[in-house]
């Protein structure tokens, strides 16, 4: 009774620490400054939209989540963190659950002690703790969770209707919480024949005998999945997208650069499964060019005789061989078969992981011991217990020292530009965050670094206008954010962008929206203030309804006497801002007011009929 209570405890101390931190990478991107999801009304035109511009991501009960939040404690990071802790928890928890579901039909020797053992791998695995330590990471773990449920309610309920009831509701709240849910109807039938092997049958047949007794479960999934794949071609016009990593190779090179990067992204979560303490992080960036190289052949080849492996112990009927398929089955969705779109080129992500690792744990659990007859019993049982402890030491010692790195854009980015100086997403993110927390002493010893370097890339170029706009060098910023702005003339497609008519589906739009946000502090510093409406309601155009550029859009309607709508628009990105921004943009507003109402050059504003300056709102 105490096993999984205490493992529980363990894990939630080890991850007390993300309750202390921030919002961080895509969070504002994704949810924070989204507006829809923070008016407080709630309906399917919100949800159904992509999670980030440019894909086809329908993640409708994850978003309904943050939204709920909102309503609840306001844009609160501890709240936020708090209820991923929890869905954490609640899988290890739930990993328990099935381990035991799985190891007793199997006659396993001890099994809540091995249902323990797979609760406690997974829950101090390294790799969930991007999932959990970031808020975005949501997806993921509430997928994982209802997948659990539904393969839980596969052994549990008796009927055959109300168990096809059950895993199909399971199902549909999967896949609204992310794609890597179709994957259930597979998972399903492995786990079946994990519990009803019928070794007597060709194992066509024994799939063939399920499928048959389980028909209203085969019926409610295809209804539940094809209900999915009709909301996804209404919302989106598609079902997948994707962002192919050859461009630029030469002519039929994917052909077998393809199958390599599938193979290499393989290799890649193998070797994250076996050994993560020293790999961890949001970027895992890879050369194209590289997987055609003697090392790019070696992990695939490594790849290849696991997946060899693999097929001599199906062939064998083995229990944990249908669990490792299980793992294959759940790393589908991100091997790069479909290419996934990535700023920085990663191969894989830690948090693709959530899913996958269920069933590493399971098959832990599941092993057959002792392992040989060669070697005694207390030497294996002294071995194991060795290499155990010390996982879980290093585990432990893992997740303590990460979470901190998760606290804040900073810290997360410092940690990144540490470990890729080289690789233009991690400088632009970590100058992003430099900039934001106003260290811009720091950015410049950066900025030059890199300009010693070469050329800036376009995105990095726009974190430098910004940066040089922020420095008061306003002609040299205006001049690198239009020279970047000419780079991003063209979109993806190659169609030429305008920004008064926005393509919702164009992933540089965050970007573009901060070098027009960048410009219209140019034009507000000259006291251009036409200009610099004009070039926020661009930024606006990309990035509609982020409150930090909807006070920036009040104060320069203020400045060209739209007084009523300036306060109005104040007054609702106010409300929409977290407490510590508010600060910082009133503090804007009063110092910008004193500057446009002093300055006698100027045509008296209507806003400063009767202006008195009143003291700094302190922090």
């Amino acid at each position: 009774m105490w096993l999984l209570p205490a493992v529980l405890l363990l894990t939630g101390l080890l991850y007390h620490g993300t309750l202390s931190n921030g919002f961080v990478w895509d969070d504002s991107i994704l949810f924070v400054d989204n507006a829809s999801l923070r008016s407080g009304v709630i309906d399917w035109a919100v949800l159904s939209q992509p999670v980030m511009d440019g894909t086809t991501y329908l993640r409708p009960l994850v978003l309904a989540s943050w939204a709920a939040e909102f309503r609840l404690w306001g844009v609160n990071a501890t709240a936020a963190h708090a209820v991923n802790l929890a869905l954490h928890l609640l899988n290890v928890a739930l990993v328990y659950v099935l381990a035991l579901m799985l190891l007793r039909p199997l006659a396993c020797p001890s099994p809540v002690w091995r249902a323990g053992l797979a609760a406690l791998i997974y829950g101090l695995h390294p790799c969930l703790l991007e999932a959990t330590a970031w808020i975005s990471g949501r997806f993921d773990l509430m997928a994982t969770t209802f997948m659990l449920l539904a393969l839980i309610a596969d052994g549990v309920i008796a009927g055959r209707w109300s168990r096809a009831a059950g895993i199909a509701f399971s199902f549909a709240l999967a896949l609204g919480s992310k794609e890597v849910a179709v994957m259930l109807p597979p998972l399903l039938l492995c786990l079946r024949l994990v519990r009803e092997p019928a070794p007597e049958l060709p194992l066509w047949r024994a799939v063939l005998r399920i499928a048959q007794r389980d028909f209203p479960t085969v019926l409610a999934l295809g209804l539940v999945f094809a209900l999915w794949v009709m909301l996804r071609l209404s919302a989106f016009g598609a079902v997948v997208h994707s962002a192919s990593p050859f461009v630029g190779q030469p002519s039929g090179a994917a052909l077998y650069l393809h199958p390599l990067l599938v193979l290499n992204a393989l290799q890649f979560y193998l070797a994250e499964i076996v050994v993560p303490f020293t790999t961890l992080g949001p970027l895992h960036p890879f050369i194209v060019e590289d997987l055609a190289s003697g090392p790019g052949v070696l992990r695939a080849s490594g790849a290849l005789l696991a997946l060899a492996g693999l097929a001599w112990l199906l062939w064998k009927r083995s229990p944990v061989g249908f669990l490792i398929a299980c793992v294959l089955l759940a790393l589908l969705p991100v091997l790069q078969i479909v290419p996934l779109s990535s700023t920085a080129r990663s191969i894989g992500s830690d948090r693709f992981l959530t899913l996958p690792l269920v069933f590493i744990a399971l098959s832990l659990a599941a092993m057959p011991f002792p392992l040989t007859q060669q070697v005694s019993l207390r030497v294996q049982k002294l071995g194991t217990g060795l290499l155990l402890g010390a996982w879980i030491f290093l585990s432990a010692a893992t997740i303590t020292v990460t979470v901190p790195l998760w606290r804040s854009d900073l810290s997360l980015w410092a940690w990144s530009y540490q470990k890729f100086p080289d690789l233009q997403f991690a400088q632009s993110a970590y100058l992003h965050a430099l900039s934001n927390a106003k260290r811009l002493d720091e950015a410049a010893v950066v900025f030059e670094r890199l300009r010693a370097k070469g050329p800036l890339h376009s995105f990095v170029q726009i974190q430098y206008g910004a940066y040089l706009a922020s420095a008061g060098q306003l002609d040299e910023a205006e001049n690198y954010l239009r020279g970047a702005l000419r780079a991003y003339a063209v979109d993806a497609d190659g169609n030429r962008r305008d920004p008064h008519h926005v393509s919702p589906r164009d992933g540089d739009r965050p970007i573009l929206a901060h070098a027009y946000q960048a410009l219209s502090q140019i034009h507000n510093s000259r006291g251009d203030f036409e200009e610099a409406l004009r070039d926020i309601d661009i930024a606006l155009n990309y990035k509609p309804g982020v409150p930090v550029f909807g006070a920036a859009k009040a104060l320069m309607l203020l400045a060209t006497n739209q007084v009523e709508a300036g306060e109005a628009l104040y007054t609702q990105s106010m409300s929409q801002l977290m407490p510590e921004q508010r600060l910082v943009v009133a503090n804007s507003r009063i110092r910008f007011l004193a500057r446009l109402c002093t300055q006698h050059n100027e045509p008296r504003k209507v806003i400063c009929e009767g202006y008195e300056p009143p003291p700094p709102i302190p922090h």
